[in-house]
């Protein structure tokens, strides 16, 4: 939940925002994150080209703490991949498991109000957090 909830909190990015947030949309050289690609829920994963309304789609910029962490967490999903092999699910996903799938807008409410509760913590929406 770690990468989700920053990227929840930073950017007031909505749960298929973040789960459809892809490598390519991050450019470290402009210090830039494109906001262009959902990911929704309907009895399976559906990834959509496009947010959910024009105004919807927007370039943000990075901050040099959210840079240097995104970077870490690219490094990390590479050596996974490495490690994992061919049982490895190759995604461009940012937000997404060890073994590469996607990670599902439910997952990231479930998981977010359950850390929320754990930690005597007011009970927001994930993107509340700016």
């Amino acid at each position: 939940m770690e990468a989700p909830v920053i990227l929840g909190m930073m950017y007031g990015l909505r749960r298929s925002e973040i789960a459809g947030l892809k490598w390519n949309a991050i450019d470290f050289e402009a210090d830039t994150m494109t906001v262009k690609h959902t990911v929704v829920r309907n009895k399976t994963i559906l990834a959509k080209d496009r947010t959910k309304n024009e105004s919807s789609y927007r370039i943000l910029p990075l901050n040099k703490e959210v840079k240097v962490y995104l970077q870490k967490l690219h490094a990390r999903q590479a050596q996974d991949r490495l490690l994992l092999g061919m049982a490895y699910k190759g995604t461009d996903y940012v937000c997404r498991w060890p073994d590469g799938h996607a990670i599902s807008c439910g997952y990231l409410s479930t998981a977010f109000r359950k850390l929320l509760i754990k930690n005597d913590l007011p009970l927001i929406r994930l993107h509340e957090g700016v």
